[in-house]
């Protein structure tokens, strides 16, 4: 039977993603004891391993008819149940605030509130008299699997008890209440991570520290012989300083706390798992867990669960969701995530290897510990070469070099112009200014020197053609090794490293000798305008340690491009450079973690696209380079927090990338990019419970990708992003 829609089933994907305010978690909760709608769909969300652990026990009591006997006491409990912040509960349902206790619980704490209560125990904050600090309490209650659940506890406070790290929660004490174990353990006020995020994407630098501060407290746990086994941003606590107002705004202020050993196992305990146990969450789960295969769950296992998080951050979906957990759990077996950059185009293709390393299917091909995870974090966050792609290190050069002898001697020919070039284009450049000199003073002598002034004149513009000729030179070598660091960005296996870095420096090196030598910015012409934007796009793209500097300098074009627009709107580079500014402001902002700065000049940047576009309606290439900017106009609204403002121009983008399929006649290019916007219309669509456009995006997806066939070399990608969009769940209608 079909069931029928109800006006709450909007909240209950947010409810079991633990994404809803408390005052309205309190509303749905009332509403699930009427509405046999939404408890039937909050059972299915629960099946296909969206929903935290403890709904999974929820799940048995909401599918039994409720009776006297099932239903949970409104009244205090008459024991203390306690443990704090919500540490081992994804979800936790506020039931109110009890009074104040002046009562010591186990003779020293004393119970402050109570933060919820959820499927497994209460939340209470303490102050523990005796060390004369906030404390968390958990404690289990209930009757139902109680024996289970409390070893899920005492394995808990056995795996704490083993560590002290300062991104661990710590855990103090195990004592029994009335029978029941309870937990007092380090009080964390903060969300967790999943929360904080909810469903957002954050920035990549943000989210490679935060996971490289939890790869380091991985790697505490394991060198202590502790294995976490259910690793995910749900399980990972946001301690925010209490002097900082507004610190819940940034997450660089937060201190992330791993929690929740509950499913922990110490490696000289084996016997707590038995072999074709699953343990985890389907969802962010390692094959060896999803194949029940114990002999391999190891420190490895929590790699590729550091790297499931680390992609959910990125991507703001985890590496494998489905609408069942059967199905879950064989996509974690025997398929690949989706690259994170079919995604997000704008993440690194360092930062995409790091994710895709730990997520590897084989054991023996991830990161052989937490460790080495950080350390190649670190290298990234630091602009050095990463270990997970193949480096080229003087020996590796010396081989590569034996094997392409004609690349080689291109590359070392490059080389040696450069330093050439740079070296005559300085001689020149202050050539070139010395006679300049010469020739004004001439010009201002008597008339009997007019003969002279000429002459100087004539030296001057032969010398000035001169140096033009060698910049021109200069520019289309720098533009040829421009080009060469951006193809080996997304080919590794090219030039050895070591001689990409020198060749990058060198080109930076260029550009900051010319744009000393160039005049005062007034008197620019569209070439220094040129070198200058050059300049800047060199170092947003290939040296993040000077990245103020660059925003700065692109700051300080604002006048000049702005004077261009004016003075010579007839000529098309003004077009050009006022579009490539724009652009290259956006990727700074962007960068630098500016996201609604970003969102604002990619906004600049569509409205001088589309305008341009107008003037030249059968350039295909303007309404291209107008579709890209919009895109980028949603990407940076969501990642700086405005959805709206984010669904509005993923809309318009979508629709741009649907009349360049029509007007270029179907080419395969443009099929694509429709797909991609498809893709991330379906993806936010979804984060916001609009239903109706996540099924447009299904029916569109499945006909246009009728129209690729068989053989086309763009087929495998239509297959994933088409995959993606099915895979994303949606309610029945």
């Amino acid at each position: 039977m079909e069931l029928q829609v109800c006006s709450y089933s909007h909240q209950v994907a947010p409810y079991a993603a633990c994404s809803l305010e408390e005052s309205a978690a309190e509303s749905f909760d009332s509403h699930l004891t009427q509405c046999d709608h939404c408890r039937q769909l909050l059972v299915s969300i629960i099946d296909g391993g969206v929903g935290p652990e403890w709904l999974g026990w929820c799940r048995e009591e909401l599918s039994r008819e409720p009776s006297s006997q099932d239903e949970l006491p409104l009244t205090e409990p008459q024991s203390a149940g306690f443990i704090g912040n919500a540490t081992g509960f994804d979800r936790v349902v506020s039931k109110g605030v009890a009074s104040p206790d002046d009562r010591l619980v186990n003779r020293r704490y004393r119970l402050v509130r109570r933060v919820g209560e959820g499927g497994m125990g209460v939340v209470w904050e303490g102050w523990d008299a005796v060390m004369r600090r906030r404390v968390a309490l958990k404690e289990l209650r209930g009757e139902g699997n109680r024996s289970r659940r409390s070893q899920s506890l005492f394995q808990e406070a056995s795996s704490l008890a083993r560590l002290s790290h300062p991104n661990i929660v710590s855990v103090f004490e195990l004592f029994m209440t009335n029978e029941r174990p309870t937990m007092v353990m380090e009080f964390i006020d903060g969300p967790t991570l999943s929360q904080w995020c909810g469903g957002r994407v954050i920035a990549e630098r943000q989210a490679a520290m935060l996971l490289e501060s939890l790869a380091l407290s991985v790697q505490h746990a394991h060198d202590n012989g502790v294995i976490h086994r259910d690793l995910k941003p749900s399980n990972v606590l946001l301690s925010f300083p209490h002097e900082h107002g507004e610190a819940t705004k940034d997450l660089s202020l937060a201190t992330p706390k791993l929690s929740d050993f509950g499913m922990a196992r110490i490696a000289d305990d084996p016997s707590l798992t038995q072999a074709g146990d699953l343990i985890g969450t389907p969802a962010f789960m390692a094959p060896e867990q999803a194949t029940g295969d114990v002999s391999l769950v190891g420190p490895v296992t929590d790699v590729y669960g550091l790297g499931a998080t680390l992609y959910d951050l990125l991507t703001g979906t985890a590496p494998h969701v489905a609408e069942t957990p059967i199905t879950t759990l064989e996509l974690v077996r025997n398929h690949d995530p989706i690259s994170p950059r079919l995604l997000r185009p704008e993440l690194s293709k360092d930062i995409e290897t790091i994710c895709l390393k730990c997520l590897r299917k084989a054991t023996s091909e991830r990161y052989p510990s937490a460790a080495a995870l950080a350390g190649d974090l670190r290298a990234y966050l630091d602009g050095r070469a990463i270990m997970a792609r193949p480096q080229s290190r003087f020996s590796i050069a010396a081989r590569w070099c034996r094997r392409h002898k004609l690349q080689a001697g291109s590359l070392f020919t490059i080389v040696t112009m450069i330093f050439a070039l740079v070296l005559g284009a300085i001689v020149f450049a202050k050539t070139e200014q010395t006679l300049r000199a010469n020739a004004d003073d001439a010009s201002r002598a008597a008339d009997d020197a007019k003969m002279l002034a000429m002459q100087e004149a004539e030296r001057a513009s032969a010398a000035t053609q001169q140096v033009q000729d060698h910049f021109r030179v200069t520019m289309v070598v720098v533009e040829n090794i421009a080009h060469l660091l951006n193809a080996t960005s997304s080919e590794p296996n090219g030039f050895p490293l070591e001689v990409l870095h020198q060749l990058r420096g060198s080109a930076i090196a260029i550009f900051d000798e010319f744009l000393r030598s160039l005049p005062e910015h007034e008197k620019w012409t569209f070439r220094d305008v040129s070198v200058a934007l050059r300049h800047a796009e060199m170092i947003v793209q290939h040296s993040p340690e000077r990245l103020a500097e660059g925003r700065q300098r692109i700051e300080a074009l604002n006048p000049v491009v702005e004077r261009f627009k004016q003075t010579h709107a007839a000529d098309p580079r003004t077009h050009f450079a006022r579009d490539w500014h724009l652009r290259t402001a956006s990727n700074f902002a962007e960068k630098a973690g500016d996201h609604l700065i970003a969102a604002q000049h990619s906004i600049k940047r569509a409205d001088h696209l589309k305008a341009w576009a107008l003037q030249e309606p059968q350039d295909i290439a303007r309404l291209r380079e107008y579709q890209s900017s919009l895109h980028y106009a949603s990407v940076h609204s969501f990642n700086g927090g405005d959805p709206d403002q984010g669904m509005r121009f993923v809309v318009q983008s979508t629709e741009v990338a649907k009349q360049l399929v029509e007007k270029s006649a179907g080419a395969e290019q443009d099929r694509i990019t429709y797909l991609h916007e498809l893709a991330w219309t379906a993806k936010n669509a979804h984060a916001l419970g609009r239903w109706e456009a996540v099924r447009n995006a299904k029916t569109q997806s499945r006909e246009l990708s009728k129209t690729f066939e068989d053989s086309s070399p763009r087929r495998s990608e239509c297959d994933a992003l088409r995959a993606y969009i099915e895979q994303l769940p949606v309610p029945e209608q």
